[in-house]
Order: structure tokens, then sequence, then C-alpha cells
């Protein structure tokens, strides 16, 4: 979540496409349909995980400590 009060060099990546309708909602991560990384593993709903380790920032992406859009380690100190 950003902050409104800090400055940051790092902006939000949008995620093309509209959201998927709240009652009917897609197999899997409801972020597949419109996310260029999705895979076959995204047909099933991910695991609540720690992003780069810390408890600070939780996922639900499969992929969130493996892509490197994803690496807070260069963040310090940044909202994530």
């Amino acid at each position: 979540i950003p902050s409104i009060t800090e400055r940051t060099e790092h902006r939000l990546v949008p995620i093309p496409g509209s959201p998927p309708s709240a009652i009917d909602l897609p197999a899997g991560c409801s972020f597949r349909p419109r996310c260029p990384h999705a895979a076959e593993a995204c047909f099933t709903e991910p695991d609540l995980v720690a992003v780069g380790g810390s408890t600070a920032h939780l996922s639900r992406c499969h992929f969130v400590n493996e892509l490197p859009e994803f690496d807070r380690s260069s963040r310090a100190g940044s909202p994530a």
C-alpha cells in the first residue's frame, strides 16, 4: 500500500483490464485472467506468504518472491 505522506521513486504498476465481478470470481488467483505472469499454478488459490521473508508485507501471489518486480530488498525504507 503506497504512503500518501512519503515520497518514493517507485511507482505502482497497474494491471491492464478490469477487475473481475465479485460474484463471479475466476478459479484460483483473482488476478490470473489479466496478470502477465499467470501460469498453471495460478488456477489454484495461492497461500498468504511474506514478501521477501518479512511479515510487514503479505501477498497471495504464487510468484511474489521469484519475480524481480516484486523484489522489496532494494526498497528498504520505502512503503511496500
